[in-house]
């Protein structure tokens, strides 16, 4: 039987997870395991491999902020954009390894701008740009206000990827969403 349940998976921990939606329980069954492979191709994860292509650039937004999904992320940017540079947007938590991370994801080519996000447990930016490896400090900067970025025209082949942080995410995404371009 096909069933029409919704799916929620929880970006910060089983907490944030709507009230009424299924758990999925710690050995689940073959059949659950069917069922969810057959919806998977239709979850939402908002804050995850989110691509929006705007005429200020394409923007691959992710709250990768682990060197395990740095290591994803940019399996998913070479897929996506092979061999193109790409523009990092990046906030770090305080207890982020900034170092490791930049190590995994970043590559020769790209540039990296530094934010602080809203939250009280942000990295300053000037911080993170001091926590970034040697090798990658002359890539790096202190970002300048994201809305110049909004207002750069003929930019679509830019790629910027938005992570670091599942705060700066969500940041990112609220002043993206008051632009006139997210708007339409």
């Amino acid at each position: 039987p096909k069933m029409n349940v919704p799916l929620v998976i929880g970006i910060a921990g089983g907490s944030d997870l709507l009230d009424g939606c299924p758990k999925v329980p710690r050995s689940p069954s073959p059949q659950l395991i069917a069922t969810a492979g057959q919806a998977l191709p239709t979850v939402r994860w908002p804050g995850r491999a989110e691509l929006h292509r705007t005429p200020a650039g394409t923007f691959l937004v992710d709250g990768a902020h682990s060197v395990q999904a740095a290591r994803t992320l940019r399996s998913v940017l070479d897929d996506l954009f092979p061999g193109r540079p790409v523009h990092f947007l990046l906030a770090f938590s305080g207890d982020k390894r900034v170092g490791p991370f930049i190590k995994t994801l970043v590559r020769s080519g790209d540039l990296i701008s530094c934010y602080q996000s809203a939250h009280p447990r942000s990295r300053t930016a000037q911080a993170a740009l001091e926590a970034m490896p040697d090798t990658h400090k002359k890539q790096a900067a202190v970002g300048d206000s994201i809305s110049k970025i909004w207002g750069q025209k003929n930019a679509e082949d830019t790629v910027y990827c938005v992570c670091g942080s599942l705060f700066w995410v969500a940041d990112f995404k609220k002043q993206f969403n008051e632009t006139s371009f997210a708007r339409k």
